[in-house]
């Protein structure tokens, strides 16, 4: 398995349980989505009170999230949003840079 297979499976998992006719968001999803956007939210000012490890994670899940959103649309940046914690993004942001 190839190391950001994971996260294609996810994408799908999360793909399967969206349904056009569901308004809003299941809660867990909605939560996520949130977590995204507060994180894209942030500045430097509140990117720096975390520790270092934590703001060097959060700016790679936003670069991903937003090399997502400009290169392949707003669809699949949901989609990347509500599959993974950030935490699990920004290993895919780290596998994206250096493989």
């Amino acid at each position: 398995m190839a190391s950001d297979d994971w996260f294609i499976e996810l994408l799908e998992e999360e793909k399967d349980t969206l349904d056009d006719n569901t308004c809003p968001l299941p809660s867990r999803q909605n939560d996520a989505f949130e977590e995204c956007c507060e994180l894209l939210r942030e500045d430097a000012t509140s990117l720096a009170k975390g520790s270092k490890q934590r703001r060097s994670s959060r700016l790679q899940v936003r670069t991903l999230l937003t090399d997502v959103f400009l290169g392949l649309g707003p669809d699949f940046s949901l989609l990347c949003s509500l599959a993974a914690p950030d935490t699990r993004l920004a290993t895919v942001g780290v596998i994206r840079s250096t493989g």
